[in-house]
């Protein structure tokens, strides 16, 4: 069955309101003094609901100062009102001009209210199939209701939505949606002024038209009301029908709904952020790639339906939008509840006969998923409290899911050694694929419980994130509803949060058992929608080939983590408190007397009014006195280079040296790191508790951090390999310029090459400064350096740079060439690939203004080179644990494009030779892979 097209209408004036009193406090203005709260509010909860809605159409609608016919008709209608506010006003003309820049049509008109309007059109657009929903702060619009008609109420902000069909109105009013202006007309309305019948409140007014069903029906009775409620009904019979005609909704306004005009489509991106920069809406602007993602491509029509429930392990409509510009995919049959309704089949393990019915299911499926449920988030420290599994499907509701108590408090738990027996079969057996949604987690608990999960698996945290890299989440819950319309329940709503929280362990089973149950049920239908996607974008072989074989070698390096020298952290701590205070006096002396250098505040007061140093760009606060700021002041006064100093020596302090030594596990003595590979856009590992990615290499305080790292045995060595200088390498195969090609080919010095070639000058002319200089261009133009950031680069002027640039251009021009295609691509199809097919989603490029385009065209030119880079380190330690599982040495740690390992002091020639070959033999390119590899006793000697 086909799903009807969907109109989201806005009552402007409403929302604006809503937004302005929520925001008044904070301030919200331009640094010229322009007030924007009410503007940014309004945007942020369009935008927020339009994303949570997806509506096939959009339009506002917005009051007008003229008089109505109500005014007309009753001299004192909303005659009490307070003058809306001036900082209200001002806003008004500029948010029109927003939501002009959105291509959001408005509606409106002199003689009628925005409620008039939007009653109009929502009668219109039902007729012509389509399902309505209105977003607005009043509750008038109730009487709009209908079986395809919906009123959306924000409870706090529009992802709390409280959606009022007629059953909700009839359960909050007591009435129906067609009686609404019957009971304002009887009991009045203090808000718009409507008089309503003395003496008749909303109690009396109810119970009356419980009785007769309209006004009209009333007073053709009213002689059968008894008492002083009838004489007021009597005596008031003409206010009562004013009201009644103050309270209704004209729904035969002059105007018309056209779904094209009002169909959501991509905006003018120019002119909106324009509008928005104007502004200075900077948050806005960053989220737009997300925001804009339910809006059509440009040009496109209004289908007549928008999309079918899916067949058969299909996704619904023609699949989910990874980024603005493929096509929107059909909501999976959104309808009126908004979200789809989630049962499933469920049975909760709780003796031998259940668990017979669970390993007889598991026997019968060559797909299921699974999940765990445990008393925290750390996988190697959390305790295993049960286990879900689904089969069947393809949706949801049609899989059976069962849920096995192991550690509940007050429950009939089974023995973890019986369910153990009972499924690792199941999970052994290389013909199942078994599905999970962030699987290293759980083969993480489940390998602790002994309980080992053998391939073929499926991730679909992963599978999503190839899909889309550049979402912010990819957590269960919100792609069960990106993509499936799945309103799924929370873990705080059974667990709460903060203080009071309580472990999953001490929830009750019957609210356990549903919760994971679903999880896993969703799972096994994220997959059906993703593994389409994933085919027809030739991501298959990066999925099943590098990413889901990584989880295992990830999750063992985490297992195994890494030994620290406590007592060396010790001494460089003391080291640097000496060194922190050393460098606070000498501050404190050259600024003339004692301040807080950490305070911003006080800190631009000595900056900018002390020592009068230019003001370089101001927050709303004052001067900003951020790192980039100081950067360029460094050259200024001695002073702003020693706070950069005792900045990067306090952030040393708190974050690497004081902090590693809470991180050992007292069970191990180890520090675990955890691997993401679902965070970094360009496909990179991040790690996290604690993030050894960002441990500076290139100072000396930096390297003494990384002498902490040691071996766990006296008779074992730290062995380190490192790609030199593979993104130039990676640059050199992509561009196919034959010059960096043959350097490369004749293991140069590729800055020295380029020195010579940019400068004229033999090779063994090549002065420091002149390699300096090309090595900071040819790392520029791998991130898409424009003149300006080369000027601050090597600090010269940017007219230099420039014709630097342009000399480095002639000289190399398959660079440039590829520069040019890049960019062409990017802006024909939204998006850039590695050489492994792994995809970047770049709306920015094209963009109307500028400096955004210029951030999209220079993220073009990197994602290639960057994410080919990591694409090959992680291919390389795909191929290097299973070599590495007979040879005595652990893979460690991964940090960019190095590998840490921990080797037997006396076969670490040999695992040397092996990581080189197989480092080196990742990934062929048209220029040798050189890995530099080193050893020694800790990681900083391993260089």
């Amino acid at each position: 069955m086909s799903t009807p097209p969907r109109l989201l209408l806005i009552d402007g004036h409403a929302l604006a309101y809503r937004a302005y009193f929520a925001l008044m406090r904070r301030g919200f203005s331009t640094r010229d003094g322009r007030p924007t709260g009410a503007i940014f509010g309004f945007v942020k909860m369009m935008l927020e609901a339009v994303g949570q809605l997806r509506p096939t159409c959009l339009a506002v609608a917005f009051d007008r100062a003229a008089p109505t016919f109500r005014h007309e008709a009753y001299d004192q209608y909303k005659a009490h009102r307070a003058e809306m506010a001036d900082d209200m006003v001002a806003q008004m003309a500029p948010l029109r001009e927003v939501v002009a820049a959105f291509d959001v049509p408005v509606y409106e008109l002199d003689g009628y209210e925005a409620d008039d309007l939007i009653g109009t059109l929502s009668r219109q657009a039902e007729a012509e199939g389509f399902e309505v929903e209105i977003l607005t702060g009043d509750r008038d619009a109730f009487q709009l209701v209908t079986e395809r008609v919906k009123v959306l109420l924000p409870r706090s902000g529009v992802g709390d939505l409280e959606i009022f069909g007629p059953a909700e109105v009839l359960a909050k009013m007591g009435v129906t949606p067609a009686q609404i202006p019957d009971l304002k007309g009887l009991m009045g309305d203090a808000s718009d002024n409507i008089p309503g019948v003395p003496g008749v409140g909303e109690k009396s007014a109810v119970k009356l038209l419980q009785a007769h069903p309209t006004m009209e029906a009333l007073y053709a009775n009213v002689a059968e009301v008894p008492g002083k409620l009838g004489d007021k009904l009597r005596d008031h019979e003409a206010i009562a029908r004013l009201s009644l005609q103050l309270a209704t909704i004209d729904r035969d306004a002059p105007v018309r709904f056209e779904a094209d005009r009002c169909h959501l489509t991509m905006p003018d991106l120019g002119k909106l952020t324009q509008v928005l920069e104007a502004l200075e809406f900077t948050s806005i602007i960053r989220q737009l790639p997300q925001s804009l993602a339910a809006f059509a491509p440009a040009g496109a029509s209004v289908p007549a339906v928008v999309g079918a429930a899916p067949a058969v392990g299909q996704p619904p409509g023609s699949g989910p939008q990874p980024g603005l510009f493929e096509a929107q995919p059909a909501a999976l049959d959104p309808v009126v509840q908004v979200a789809r309704p989630l049962a499933v089949d469920l049975t909760i393990v709780d003796g031998p006969e259940a668990l017979a019915g669970l390993v007889e299911a598991l026997a019968g499926a060559s797909t299921f998923a699974y999940d765990v449920e445990t008393t925290g988030l750390q996988a190697l420290r959390c305790d295993l409290v049960g286990l879900a599994l689904a089969v069947g499907g393809p949706e949801a509701s049609a899989c059976r899911t069962f849920y096995v108590p192991l550690r509940h408090a007050g429950a009939a738990n089974m023995p973890w050694e019986d369910v153990r027996a009972a499924v690792a079969p199941a999970f052994a057996d290389p013909t199942k694929l078994k599905v999970a949604h962030n699987e290293k987690y759980d083969m993480q608990v489940l390998a602790r419980a002994g309980l080992t999960v053998t391939p073929p698996t499926y991730d679909t945290m992963i599978a999503d994130y190839l899909v889309e890299s550049g979402r912010q989440s990819h957590g269960l819950k919100e792609l069960a509803w990106e993509h499936l319309r799945y309103e799924m329940t929370e873990i705080k709503a059974l667990i709460g949060s903060g203080v009071k929280a309580i472990t999953m362990a001490e929830v009750p089973v019957e609210k356990a058992a549903p919760y994971a149950a679903a999880d896993v049920a969703v799972t096994l239908e994220l997959r059906g929608f993703l593994d389409p996607l994933l085919e027809a974008r030739g991501q298959r072989a990066l999925f099943e080939e590098v990413e889901l074989p990584l989880v295992p070698v990830l999750a063992a390096m985490e297992r195994h983590g890494v030994t620290l020298d406590l007592a060396w952290l010790a001494r460089l701590s003391e080291t640097l408190a000496a060194r922190i205070a050393a460098a606070e006096a000498e501050i404190h002396a050259l600024a003339g007397g004692a301040f807080n250098i950490n305070s911003p505040k006080q800190l631009g007061v000595v900056l900018f009014e002390k020592l009068q140093l230019p003001v370089i760009k101001r927050t709303k606060t004052g001067p900003s006195t951020d790192a980039e700021v100081l950067e360029e002041l460094s050259s200024s006064h001695d002073v702003v280079r020693l706070i950069l100093e005792y900045r990067q020596l306090v952030k040393l302090k708190n974050t690497y040296v004081d902090a590693l030594p809470t991180m050992v596990d007292p069970a191990t003595g180890r520090v675990h790191t955890s691997y993401n590979q679902t965070i970094a856009a360009t496909g990179r590992l991040s790690s996290n508790e604690p993030n050894l990615q960002n441990i500076p290499i290139r100072t000396e305080l930096g390297r003494e951090i990384r002498r902490a790292f040691v071996p766990g045995r006296p008779d074992r060595v730290i062995l380190a390999a490192d790609y030199s200088q593979i993104e130039l390498r990676v640059l050199a195969h992509v561009t196919g310029d034959p010059t960096f090609l043959k350097a490369f080919r004749e293991d140069r010095d590729i800055h020295a090459v380029t020195a010579s070639e940019i400068f004229g000058v033999s090779l063994d002319a090549v002065t420091s400064e002149q390699r300096r200089r090309a090595k900071t261009t040819n790392f520029g133009i791998v991130y898409g350096q424009s003149d300006f950031g080369l000027s601050k680069a090597l600090g010269i002027p940017r007219k230099e740079a420039k014709e630097f640039i342009e000399r480095f251009n002639a000289r190399y021009p398959g660079i440039q060439h590829y520069m040019i295609r890049t960019i062409a691509a990017a802006k024909r199809d939204g998006y850039v690939s590695t050489l492994a097919g792994r995809r970047r989603y770049i709306p920015e490029v094209n963009a109307g203004n500028r400096q955004v385009r210029d951030f999209g065209e220079r993220m073009a030119i990197n994602a290639p080179i960057q994410g080919t880079a990591a694409d090959i380190i992680k291919i390389a330690m795909v191929r290097l644990a299973p070599r590495l599982a007979s040879a005595p040495a652990d893979l460690l740690l991964q940090v960019h494009d190095e590998l840490v390992l921990e080797v037997d002091a006396d076969a670490v020639a040999d695992v040397a030779a092996l990581v080189r070959e197989v480092m080196e033999g990742a990934f062929p390119l048209d220029v040798p892979l050189r890995v530099d590899v080193h050893w020694g006793p800790t990681w900083m000697d391993a260089k």
